[in-house]
């Protein structure tokens, strides 16, 4: 099929209007596997979609593709066929057609571990934009165990890191901070692996070792986005409000709209009264609180602004209204320091 449509008798490269192919079904699934591969080109001409081979150099390759396919290659292109299916399906949006297509690549992929590894991978990634977080689990768990096999250590990591990334959604933060330290042992060069880590820990409740990990990922990547909010966040949070400044100003610097998200808002408000801004610390507080009310984060660090801005009333107020938000609620630690900070405003009330 590739001889007679894309190579001229002469030799040289054809290119075949979409019409004329008449792409639909499987023969739409091996041309867009082909495509993803490099070996064919889309273009358009004259307003109409047309298809060539992607260079001359692939011309020899093709016109001396005779031979007869053993039983496993057949399988084997059978599982390729449906693996460009659904992966083309999967970008498009069709969600039930990529599964399909992916479970037919697995169940055709015979011993082809990696075959079988890529249809649980889509799988996976299917089920991921779905939000069925227990089904993506289960499905990059077996592809990083058939990868594990063929020393993929690369690949492993990647699938680690996206279980692990599954945990901190679902709140089980202590292992996702084990499968994404498996993820960076793997690929010690990924530095967005690198910034999740220090993610799941912070939210294990180990600061002090998250802000390390992201002082080393901004020590690589001194412009990181994300490790510049991470480490100002925590900086705010555990009392360091010149170092939590200065990175989130850059932060600010280097994209303005960061600065503007509501928990990078909160922090900043929070660094600001504690370096003796409060007028200024508590319009940021406010502008944070108007943007995610029912953050228990953020009502939080709106609490601790008024209570540094001797606001007792106010910040009595926002601690209650801490331990009452659900998006997301506070942790036990959380929990506790609202506690100890309302005994300490009632203490105090008592005592004036």
């Amino acid at each position: 099929w590739l001889q007679e449509t894309f190579v001229k008798p002469a030799g040289t490269r054809a290119s075949v209007f979409e019409r004329a192919l008449g792409v639909s079904g499987t023969l739409s699934a091996i041309t867009a596997g082909l495509i993803n591969r490099h070996l064919l080109k889309a273009r358009l001409e004259s307003g109409t979609k047309s298809y060539r081979l992607a260079s001359d150099r692939l011309i020899p390759a093709v016109r001396h593709l005779d031979g007869a396919l053993s039983r496993s290659q057949d399988r084997a292109t059978d599982a390729l066929g449906w693996l460009s299916a659904a992966t083309a399906a999967l970008v498009d949006g069709k969600f039930d057609a990529a599964q399909r297509h992916a479970e037919r690549a697995r169940d055709a992929a015979g011993h082809d571990l990696r075959l079988e590894a890529d249809a649980y991978s889509v799988l996976g990634n299917v089920a991921y934009q779905r939000g069925r977080m227990e089904a993506a689990e289960t499905h990059y768990m077996a592809a990083a165990q058939l990868r594990e096999q063929l020393q993929d250590q690369a690949s492993v990591g990647r699938l680690l890191g996206a279980i692990g990334r599954i945990h901190a959604i679902r709140g089980r933060y202590t292992a996702a901070v084990q499968e994404l330290e498996s993820a960076v042992a793997r690929l010690p060069g990924d530095l967005s692996l690198h910034t999740e880590l220090a993610k799941a820990l912070w939210n294990a409740g180990q600061p002090q070792a998250a802000a390390a990990i992201f002082g080393t990922v901004l020590t690589i990547e001194p412009a990181s986005v994300e490790a510049l909010a991470g480490r100002g966040q925590i900086s705010a949070e555990t009392g360091d409000p010149s170092s939590a400044l200065h990175d989130l100003r850059t932060l600010q610097r280097l994209r303005p709209t960061a600065g503007l998200e509501p928990e990078v808002r909160s922090a900043y408000a929070l660094a600001l009264a504690r370096t003796g801004s409060a007028a200024t610390a508590m319009q940021e507080a406010n502008a944070a609180l108007a943007s995610a009310p029912d953050n228990g984060v953020i009502v939080l660090r709106a609490a601790r602004v008024a209570r540094e801005a001797h606001s007792p009333e106010r910040a009595t107020e926002l601690l209650r209204r801490a331990v009452k938000a659900t998006d997301p609620a506070l942790s036990i630690e959380q929990l506790s320091e609202v506690r100890r900070l309302l005994a300490s405003l009632t203490q105090a009330g008592a005592l004036s």
